[in-house]
Formats: C-alpha cells, sequence, structure tokens
C-alpha cells in the first residue's frame, strides 16, 4: 500500500502500487486470461525462476500478515488471482477484501457460492466447520505452488478409466507422490511449456511443500515462516539457467 486519500464525501481510497504485469493467473493460465489488457501483448510465459522468486514472494508477504503484523490477519482468498506482478515479476498478494484477524478465532463460512475454481484453495476445514486461521492460508498457498508447477487449474477434469471427473489439484498431487514411480509421474505432470528448462530437483523439492501445505489436518501443514526457511535455501541453490531472468 502507498497511502490512502480522503475525501469530504463519503468515500475513501486506498492507494496501491500499479501491478504493471497483472495476475498471477494471466501468467499461468495463458488461454483462460486472453481478456487481460495487462498481457494483451506478450507471450505470457514464466521462466523457472521467476516462477521459483514468485513461490519465496508469496510465502514472504504470508509470513508478514500471519506473524509479524500485530494482530496478524487471514487472507481467506489467497488464489492466482489475486496475486500480482510488478514490471519486475515481484509478487505481491492483494484482494484484503475478506481478510479477518486470526485473534478473532472466528468461525465464518465462506460469502456466497464459490466457483468450482475457487473451491480447489479452499482448505478442509474452512469448508466444513468454517473455521478461520492461518492454515486456510496455507493450504491455499500450496495449491497456488502447484499451478506453478503444473500449469494446471486448481480443479482438474480428468479421464480415469474413461470416466471424467473434477479432481482438485491438492488431491492430485497426493496420488503423484504416493505412487510408485513419484519422479516419473512428477515429470510428467510439470508444466509443458518449461521443456527442459527447470531444475527437477528444485520442482522435487516445491512439489513436497507444496503437499505438505495441503494435508488435510491444519496441524500437519507447515507455518508462512518455515516455508520462507525452505525456500530460500532453494533460492540459494537454484542454477540461473541460460536464457532464464
Amino acid at each position: 500500500m502507498l497511502g490512502t486519500c480522503d475525501t469530504e464525501g463519503p468515500d475513501s481510497f486506498i492507494v496501491l502500487e500499479f501491478a504493471k504485469n497483472g495476475s498471477l493467473k494471466d501468467w499461468i493460465h495463458r488461454g483462460l486470461a486472453i481478456k487481460s489488457h495487462f498481457i494483451a501483448s506478450c507471450n505470457c510465459f514464466l521462466t523457472w525462476n521467476q516462477r521459483v522468486k514468485i513461490c519465496l514472494d508469496v510465502a514472504v508477504a504470508l509470513q508478514y500478515i500471519h506473524h509479524i503484523m500485530s494482530p496478524g490477519y487471514v487472507h481467506r482468498n489467497l488464489k492466482s488471482r489475486n496475486v500480482f506482478l510488478d514490471e519486475e515479476f515481484n509478487a505481491k498478494i492483494g484482494n484484503f477484501g475478506m481478510a479477518k484477524c486470526s485473534k478473532l478465532g472466528a468461525e465464518e463460512s465462506y460469502p456466497g457460492n464459490p466457483t468450482e475454481w475457487d473451491k480447489g484453495y479452499l482448505a478442509p476445514e474452512y469448508v466444513n466447520e468454517g473455521a478461520i486461521t492461518s492454515s486456510i492460508d496455507i493450504f491455499a498457498y500450496g495449491v497456488i505452488l502447484l499451478e506453478i508447477l503444473s500449469g494446471k487449474a486448481p480443479i482438474i477434469v480428468s479421464d480415469d478409466v474413461g470416466e471424467a471427473k473434477l479432481v482438485k489439484l491438492s488431491d492430485e498431487i497426493k496420488h503423484i507422490l504416493g505412487s510408485e514411480d513419484p519422479a516419473g509421474r512428477l515429470k510428467e505432470w510439470m508444466d509443458g511449456s518449461l521443456g527442459e528448462n527447470y531444475s527437477f530437483d528444485a520442482a522435487v523439492m516445491l512439489a513436497n511443500v507444496a503437499r505438505s501445505c495441503v494435508e488435510n489436518e491444519p496441524c500437519s501443514r507447515p507455518n508462512a515462516g518455515e516455508i520462507v526457511e525452505k525456500l530460500l535455501r532453494l533460492v540459494e541453490e537454484v542454477p540461473q539457467l541460460d536464457g532464464d531472468v
């Protein structure tokens, strides 16, 4: 936030940084974002190092609102559409209209009827009990990691033995990492637009972080600070690939 603006009338305004590169959703799901004027003239592709940096930026933002702000807040509406990218592709979380103070310990159902897309981000305890804790943001963050890795939507249509059904990305990663050949399955699952221009070891690490974030039990998920520590080590170790920026 850059500042606020009070008027003589009933309205006040928050002044935010202009997200020149639109939302993360615009870039990951290129075919679903063709109406975005932010990226109308670009090829809508994120390099591997850009993706890793975005993962870290969002984790740092969550660490700030969960643990550094006093009192802390739960965003409640974290998704790729609400992650915005500036001119240098630094990621910023926006759209705090549903945020709640974490000290209140409130329970509240998701306002309105979430779309099928949005349902993919919702932690089970939020859906079933209306629980509002920082863990529901961590669950949604895990889904964003999976989107970044795979290029897939949070809920996808899976053709299992000839029967099409909706599958959450958070469930799909559990099947992949729990399979007899997790490495092979993960390579097939990765965003094909990356080609070979990514570190598979780093992808495995990020996939496991995402998997821990989408655990069904909130107490089994890491907190934002723990995620930041892991991703900082990853950023230090990730190679600068040829042609990457």
